[in-house]
């Protein structure tokens, strides 16, 4: 028996390459800017660059007719106190898990410097009064804001990430350092 011929074979085209595809681009590194300072220059200069590695959950505070400490928690870890820690009467906020601190409003009396108050607004709206209230601060006072104005990515505005300043017997200066991500077309 013999097998019937079969046509010869013809080489196949060699397979096309897939079309090179760019590999997605990298998102755009964070950067930190730094609002402040806001009061004097009194006191010793403190910074919680150290525990900015996690996020801030909470802040604590003492105060009276001045700020006399701040304490800030990054993750579940809370930072030094700044200030007189013994001083004023003690209150605390906490946030919630994805909610961050978008800006501070700062309040400091115009002769000696001292902080009397802020406001921290968050991402959810919610404002959180550390010390004397705005409407307390008096005529007598000085104020500043400390809101960055960058253009970010959607829906990722500045966050605060840590503080820095200055206390002593009470918080004479805070800086607000925030960290975003900036706008890439």
């Amino acid at each position: 028996l013999r097998s019937p011929a079969l046509p010869p074979l013809h080489p196949l085209p060699p397979c096309a390459a897939p079309p090179a595809v760019a590999p997605p681009a990298p998102p755009p590194a964070s950067r930190t800017l730094i609002e402040g300072p806001f009061g004097g220059s009194g006191g010793n200069p403190f910074s919680d660059s150290s525990l900015a590695t996690s996020p801030i959950t909470g802040v604590g505070w003492r105060s009276g007719d001045a700020l006399d400490a701040i304490q800030i928690k990054y993750g579940s870890v809370w930072g030094n106190w700044h200030g007189n820690s013994r001083g004023g009467n003690y209150g605390s906020a906490s946030l919630s898990t994805g909610e961050h601190i978008v800006s501070a409003r700062v309040g400091w009396t115009s002769s000696t410097k001292w902080l009397l108050g802020m406001e921290l607004t968050t991402t959810t709206g919610r404002v959180i009064v550390v010390g004397r209230a705005r409407g307390a601060w008096g005529s007598n006072c000085r104020e500043g804001l400390a809101r960055p104005s960058v253009q970010t990515m959607p829906g990722s505005p500045p966050i605060l990430t840590y503080i820095t300043g200055r206390c002593g017997a009470l918080v004479d200066q805070l800086c607000f350092v925030f960290t975003y991500t900036p706008y890439t077309p």
